[in-house]
């Protein structure tokens, strides 16, 4: 999805989502205290829902965090895991940071300071995939290692 024009207009999603759409809608509302744009809640619904990956392209101020911290807030009995992938240390801490805020939320960065064979053997075991409100952050150097 390229969000890079977003205009966030009114787009229809089409019959058999509005219950999804209003879902989503009042969770993040309820969770981050605002109302989401169309197109974060249209991302957002074509992850849980729509069970596809995502590649996101977006300006900056577009609201990508929001997309990844609040899917599995969402759905409060799935265990699904975001992974994000960033191309900055500093970014994976300052998002890392303001998942602590969330209660319940385990967030953890993979970068070149952590990619240990325990965190790695840990991470393969589900200890950050396999629970609810799990966050991996990975670099893109320490994915081409």
């Amino acid at each position: 999805m390229d969000f890079r024009n977003d205009s966030d207009g009114d787009d229809a999603f089409g019959g058999g989502v509005i219950e999804q759409t209003a879902l989503i809608r009042h969770r993040v509302n309820e969770l981050f205290g605002f109302e989401p744009k169309n197109k974060q809640v249209e991302a957002i619904r074509h992850l849980l829902y729509d069970k596809r990956d995502l590649i996101l392209i977006a300006k900056t101020g577009f609201g990508k965090s929001i997309i990844f911290q609040a899917l599995p807030l969402i759905e409060e009995e799935s265990k699904q895991a975001s992974l994000i992938i960033m191309p900055l240390n500093l970014l994976q801490e300052e998002q890392a940071e303001k998942l602590k805020t969330i209660p319940g939320a385990k967030p953890f960065i993979l970068n070149g300071d952590t990619n240990t064979r325990k965190n790695r053997h840990e991470i393969g075991a589900g200890a950050y995939t396999h629970s609810k409100r799990n966050y991996l952050g990975i670099t893109v150097d320490t994915l081409l290692t």
